[in-house]
């Protein structure tokens, strides 16, 4: 399952002013240092290009309604989870254009007006919504109603406005997502190291169903044998395993040529989550695109680099294999 952030964000900063990187920081309420982010990927359109800082408005403010005293106890009573202190790996969906539907009134006024069938007073409210995948695998952040402060931007490829992001709008009459549910996407991986991925749908009255199962390989990343190569694990030699062996359960990559532009950045976010499990991260410069740097991903750093994982934090990057990078530091 998801590690759901929420209720312990303080404050935090994302910095996407650089082509495929991600990088800033999360405080987390009840720690002393901040938890850095070194991101392989883009924010969501929204956010691409721009460097924002945020800040919660406190534990469950912008969920509806004020917690009680006891909630609001209990809560800052938890302990919050201990993450890798330096996240590496690949962004998911990283995005403020969300609305989020609240109650405007208190927990007490909320229960009384469920219980005799009156609606409450609602709003919307924006949702910061942050996900990436790391050593700690799927890692979510949801802050309702943050206060955001867009500081600078700078234009990627694929994105040219230089102004604010207008405010979401809320949903049309009709488009509204069901309200008072929680969904939940459970991640198992098997013995050979493949992932399960299941959601489950709870409803406000408790009521459990399940209501997505994901195929065990959604991207083609497995081979029908790669359970057995697997099986064996790394060969442990001095130099350390290739990048491929580490996670040789992926099977063989799909030729770049076979693949439209979204499948080649979903197999190699695929790939870059199961290499930040390992601790492994690969960086891209400027000049390399989505689709090099997959190539380089598949052809030559799986193949012919190594990695010794029980040494800690391994960093590639397609600077090292970049002509014009390297002309630049000659």
């Amino acid at each position: 399952m998801a590690w759901r952030l929420n209720d312990f964000i303080e404050c935090g900063e994302l910095i996407n002013t650089r082509n495929y990187s991600t990088r800033g920081w999360i405080k987390l309420r009840g720690q002393e240092s901040a938890v850095h982010l070194e991101l392989t990927g883009n924010c969501s359109s929204d956010l691409a290009g721009w460097h924002i800082r945020f800040e919660s408005r406190g534990p469950r403010a912008g969920a509806g309604g004020e917690p009680s005293p006891e909630e609001l106890a209990e809560i800052l009573a938890q302990e919050p989870p201990e993450l890798n202190p330096h996240q590496i790996g690949a962004t998911g969906d990283m995005t403020a254009a969300r609305k989020v539907k609240v109650a405007d009134c208190s927990i007490e006024e909320l229960m009384y007006r469920c219980k005799a069938g009156e609606p409450p007073p609602f709003r919307w409210v924006r949702c910061l919504y942050l996900e990436w995948y790391s050593q700690n695998g799927r890692v979510v952040i949801e802050v309702g109603d943050p206060i955001l402060e867009f500081v600078d931007f700078q234009s990627i490829p694929g994105v040219s406005a230089d102004t604010l992001p207008p405010a979401p709008e809320p949903p049309e009459e009709g488009d509204e997502p069901p309200q008072g549910g929680l969904e939940v996407a459970e991640v198992r991986l098997d013995d050979q190291g493949k992932p399960h991925v299941t959601h489950h749908l709870i409803s406000a009255d408790g009521e459990h169903e399940v209501v997505e199962e994901e195929p065990d390989d959604p991207y083609g990343l497995f081979s029908p044998d790669a359970g057995d190569e697997a099986a064996d694990g790394p060969t442990g030699d001095s130099d350390g395993d290739t990048v491929g062996d580490i996670v040789s359960y992926l099977g063989p990559l799909p030729l770049p040529e076979d693949l439209d532009d979204a499948e080649v950045e979903g197999h190699l976010k695929g790939v870059l989550g199961a290499l930040a499990m390992y601790g492994i991260a690969l960086h891209v410069c400027e000049h390399y695109s989505v689709r090099d740097t997959y190539r380089l991903l598949r052809d030559t750093i799986l193949l012919k680099e190594r990695a010794r994982p029980e040494l800690g934090l391994t960093r590639f990057t397609t600077a090292d294999y970049c002509g014009q990078c390297q002309e630049r530091t000659a």
